[in-house]
């Protein structure tokens, strides 16, 4: 007897930085049915999350979450969820069971789960190191800025720091594998690569997976633009030169 899976009320986006996530998380609020997903539990302080509701620093957790589930249309709410967000959630959500996933349903609801992951680790790499750098997070489809802050340096190019971003986000994917294991979570699976090459497909696959209108997607375009440039590309070639073609390797 097949058990029937209960309608999501939450969806959560697992991923890490420079994976597609911003473009994805649009094109998700576009659709009017999907929430409108976003980095709410972002930084591991809940004042800063309360203020992100418009609400007071002190405000308690409850009320967190529901301001939370009020950024939901038709009753179902997304969250984008970073690698390095997650422990301090679960913490916070200690009250609500004694493991992760029955912490989450107690907060937010039957949820289903979407892993986005970049495969070229270069390439995410160079394109944090290039953000850091010129201080241009995001940029819209249209060729303005979505989110640009001030640089916090500007080191040019350095192998050992995207050796060690590379390394950094590998981790990540290891880290989202073993939680996804360890609670029998079995997430809808995209990598950047995908998403980028055929958003609609993409976003189609997800609508089916959230149980909603897949054809909804054809309508989507989507509200970002790809930021690598020339220098992005120069930086790739001398990183393949100076550590790949000579042995080099990460971890």
């Amino acid at each position: 007897m097949r058990t029937l899976q209960a309608a999501p009320r939450t969806y959560m986006l697992c991923t890490s930085p420079r994976s597609g996530s911003t473009m994805l998380c649009g094109m998700l609020a576009a659709t009017g049915v999907a929430g409108a997903p976003q980095s709410y539990f972002h930084r591991p302080d809940i004042s800063s999350w309360a203020r992100g509701m418009d609400l007071p620093d002190n405000a308690p957790l409850a009320d967190i979450i529901s301001a939370v589930h009020g950024t939901g249309t038709h009753g179902l709410t997304g969250i984008r969820l970073q690698d390095h967000s997650r422990a301090f959630l679960m913490d916070k959500l200690a009250q609500y069971g004694p493991t992760d996933p029955q912490r989450i349903e107690a907060a937010f609801g039957p949820t289903r789960y979407i892993w986005l992951r970049r495969t070229d680790k270069l390439a995410q790499a160079i394109s944090v190191l290039r953000a850091e750098q010129t201080g241009l997070w995001h940029g819209n489809a249209d060729g303005t800025d979505l989110e640009r802050i001030t640089p916090s340096r500007d080191d040019g190019y350095d192998a050992e720091a995207i050796t060690a971003q590379i390394n950094a986000f590998t981790a990540s994917d290891r880290t989202w594998l073993n939680w996804f294991s360890t609670h029998g979570i079995t997430p809808w699976s995209l990598t950047y690569e995908t998403l980028v090459d055929d958003p609609q497909t993409s976003l189609r696959m997800i609508l089916i997976h959230l149980g909603l209108d897949q054809d909804i997607a054809d309508d989507i375009t989507p509200p970002t633009r790809k930021l690598a440039d020339a220098t992005s590309d120069n930086w790739t070639a001398r990183y393949r030169a100076d550590v790949l073609a000579k042995g080099g390797d990460f971890a």
